[in-house]
Parts: structure tokens; sequence; C-alpha cells
């Protein structure tokens, strides 16, 4: 082979390999830069919110038990169960009767024990009226006691009173009508001329006052338990359950109704305990519900600390809810309990590092027709689920790597 045909043979073979390399090279896949949103860091405020679920209505344990203050006959009960009552408001009343007698004969005590006084002060020129007073509150207390045993036989009769009750009442009407006729004899002795000497006429003066207050007290205590008589409602609430029925005996170790808080305008919320420490009443928040579309503002009304064993839990209670809301709606609801100022990213713009548990973020540079990004070490402070407040290893105005991030953690992806 001549010199000059080897050398078309050589240089034949070397194009034959630059185009191999070449095909193959270009065969061979490029690195895939991963695909990344980017967004700028930027000062200004954050404001921390607290994540809370619950349902409309107050915390459990909130309804109180009403009971009568003296024992009687339930005679009506002027509510029912769900009725939303004010303070004061009657709820039910108890048979009237024997407080209503006890008032009229301690209000008849007093009258007599006043005219005894002014009798006994005033000196003999008045003992007539003295005496035509005893006679008569003792003929008041004769009246009573028949009208009361007329009543306790009734009572007997229909199987409500004890025999002992009926044997009471006769005894108190045979002891008063006692009473009276003593009574009757002093008017006359009086009238006939009986006097008293002057150590004596003392005497009556400091018995007939402490007489006089002694009914006084007693009439002021017959009033009381009449007005006792009446069950009323001492908030505001809801009637949760009705135990007595008219009819039935009460005193006041039987609880006769029970009074729940009001349900409207309130929720209860569950939060964990170390955010409740973040949570203080006054704090705003934004209510949602299920069944609405429409957000709610409130406010932090109560803020309890302490976990509750069967929800894990605190309890903060809000204001707020809508008026057609009902009883038991969930509720969901972000407490914002403090404002953090700094540089802002979003969230999905911290990665933490698995294998160093740094906080990262990637930060983009222009190098000729692309972006790159390179990690940056950084400190977190308040964070919420959009977005998060980087205390140090940023500037305002960087530009980071958002959706696609972690991606950029592994070495194909991180460029230098």
């Amino acid at each position: 082979m001549s010199v000059l045909r080897r050398y078309w043979v050589l240089a034949l073979v070397g194009i034959v390999v630059i185009l191999v390399v070449r095909h193959r090279h270009a065969q061979e896949p490029a690195p895939v830069q991963p695909a990344v949103q980017v967004a700028r860091a930027v000062e200004g405020d954050l404001l921390v919110r607290v994540t809370a679920h619950g349902r409309v209505g107050p915390p459990p344990g909130s309804s109180s038990a009403l009971a009568f203050a003296v024992a009687g006959r339930l005679e009506s009960v002027d509510i029912r169960v769900g009725d939303k009552v004010q303070a004061g408001q009657a709820l039910a009343h108890l048979d009237a009767t024997p407080f209503q007698l006890a008032v009229a004969q301690a209000g008849g005590d007093a009258q007599a024990a006043a005219a005894n006084l002014a009798s006994v002060t005033s000196g003999a020129a008045v003992r007539n009226q003295e005496a035509a007073a005893a006679t008569h509150q003792a003929d008041l207390k004769v009246q009573a006691d028949r009208a009361a045993l007329d009543r306790t036989r009734v009572l007997y009769s229909a199987g409500i009173a004890a025999a002992k009750d009926l044997q009471t009442a006769q005894n108190q009407l045979s002891a008063d009508e006692a009473d009276a006729r003593t009574a009757h004899l002093r008017a006359q002795a009086l009238v006939a001329g009986a006097g008293s000497n002057v150590g004596q006429a003392r005497a009556d003066v400091q018995a007939a006052t402490g007489q006089s207050t002694r009914a006084q007290a007693s009439l002021a205590i017959a009033e009381r338990d009449l007005a006792n008589a009446t069950l009323v409602a001492p908030t505001d609430g809801v009637i949760v359950a009705i135990l007595k029925h008219p009819g039935e005996s009460v005193d006041p170790s039987t609880p006769a109704v029970t009074l729940g808080a009001p349900l409207v305008h309130s929720a209860t919320l569950t939060v964990p305990p170390d955010a409740a420490r973040r949570i203080k009443v006054g704090d705003p928040v934004e209510l949602h519900f299920a069944r609405s579309s429409f957000s709610y503002k409130g406010t932090v009304t109560a803020a309890v600390n302490a976990v509750d064993p069967t929800t894990l839990g605190a309890t903060v209670v809000v204001s707020g809810i809508p008026a057609d809301a009902f009883a038991g709606d969930a509720v969901d609801a972000s407490i914002t309990v403090a404002t953090a100022h700094g540089i802002l990213v979003p969230t999905s713009a911290v990665v933490e590092d698995p294998q160093t548990g740094d906080m990262l973020v990637f930060v983009a540079a222009d190098r000729g027709a692309g972006k790159t990004f390179s990690p940056r070490k950084v400190t977190i402070g308040a964070s919420d689920q959009h977005t998060t407040q980087i205390a140090s290893g940023l500037r305002a105005g960087e530009v980071v790597a958002t959706e696609g991030a972690f991606e950029l953690l592994a070495p194909a992806g991180t460029n230098d």
C-alpha cells in the first residue's frame, strides 16, 4: 500500500470515530434540573395564629341544678325543656297556702306586739287597746289553725299528708283555742281594774320590746319563705332538664330544674396545651362552619390552660357565633395570638436537611442562561402553614425556591 493510500485510510477511520463519539454524546440524557417555583423574601408582619376545633355551645359542666330554698309541694312548672329564660324569671311555684298563712299569723303577731309595746309604754290609759289587740291576735291564730286543719284534712284524704300531720294540726288548734280563752280572761281582768306597780310596769316595757322585735323578725322570715316558694332563674340561660313535676314534694336538697348557659353566640374549642398558654382573653378569632361558606369574626372570652383528661387538650371559649348556628355545630377557628415582624418567605421554601437537621432555603442566582440555587442555612421564627419568618440568614429581596425546593436537596440537583 502506498503512503498516500494509507494516509487516506487513517483519515477515513478518524472521521468515523469522531462521528460515533458525537452520536453517543447526542444519545446521552442531559442532567435534569428540578422544576421549581420561586418567590422573593419580603420584610413584613406575620400574624401568628393557633388553629382550633370545637362545637357551638358552652363548655361541659356549665349547667346548674336549681332547688327551692324551702320545702313544700310543687304546684306548677312554668317552663319547658329548651326554653330560653332571663335572670329573675319565675320557673316554678310551690303551694303557697301554708306560707301565706304563716305570713298572716306573723303579721298579726307583729301588730299585736307593737300594740302591746305601745300600750305598756303609754300606761294604763291604753291597756284596753292592748287587751283588744291580744284577743284579736288570739282569734286570728284560731282562724288560721282552723284553715290549716281543713287543708290538712283534704291532703290527708288525697293521700298526700300523713296522719301525724293531721294530728299536729288538731293539737295546734286546741292549744291556740286555749290561749284565746286566756287572752279573753286577761282582757276582762284589765277591764275590771287590774293594775301593776311601777317596777312591774318597767319589766312589762322591756318584755314588750323584746316581744315586738321577735315578732318583726318572725314576720320577715315568713315573708322570705313565701317569696322562696317561687323558683326563679339566677342568670340568663336555657332549660336543660325538669326534674320535678306538679304534686311532688320538694326541699332544698332536691333539685327541680337544670339551667344551662346560653347556647347562642359562643363556641367551645379545643387547642393543644402548649398553644393555650399563648391565648388570652380578647384575642381575635376567625370562625368557619362546615355547613357555611362564610367566615365570621369572633373574640376569645375564656382560655383554660388546664388539660382536659377527655380531650387531652385545653379549652377556649369564643364569641361571635351567628344567631342561626345550632348547638353542636362543628367549628374550625384560627386564633391570632401575636404579630411577628421580620423577613417572610412561603413556608414551602424552608427545607430541613435530613442529615444535619439544619433548616435551609435555596437562594436563586442568575448564571448565564438560567437560574441556579445555592443552599443557605437559616434560623426560623414564627410560622404557619402559609408563611414563615426568617430570623437570620436571609435578606429582603433575595429570591428563594418554593415549590420543588425539597428536590434541590438531591446531589444531582444542587448547583454551586
